[in-house]
């Protein structure tokens, strides 16, 4: 069995910013460390957002999520990023808990892609 682990992602594209003093360089090594200290591989995670707000709990069943770039005043190149990360069909599992069906529209937001981008790229 894995891990339960609450992982904060930070502010929109900070990993990919040059900052002064590197403040994420701590938070950039733990998440790429992580890998490390599972038992296994996992075969599938599970982000849980406060982005989208629903009556019910939804669950996004899109085969390759999209980014959400929910920031603004940034650097051009941070509105590049890409993580091409594929959907997982555990996503119909978490989705049986909910009653609503799952969305295949829902787009991932970059914060949550980049705390998985450097743990399982």
């Amino acid at each position: 069995m894995q891990p339960t682990l609450y992982i904060p992602h930070g502010g929109g594209p900070c990993f990919f910013m040059e900052w002064p003093g590197e403040p994420w360089k701590n938070m950039e090594a733990y998440l790429r460390a992580l890998p490390s200290t599972l038992n296994e591989q996992p075969r599938a995670i599970l982000v849980i957002s406060a982005h989208w707000e629903r009556a019910l709990p939804t669950v996004t069943a899109n085969p390759q999520p999209h980014l959400i770039y929910d920031y603004s005043g940034f650097p051009a190149h941070t509105y590049q990023l890409r993580y091409d990360a594929p959907g997982s069909r555990s996503s119909r599992s978490a989705s049986a808990i909910c009653s609503p069906p799952p969305e295949s529209l829902r787009r991932v937001t970059i914060g949550a892609a980049s705390i998985t981008a450097f743990s399982f790229p």
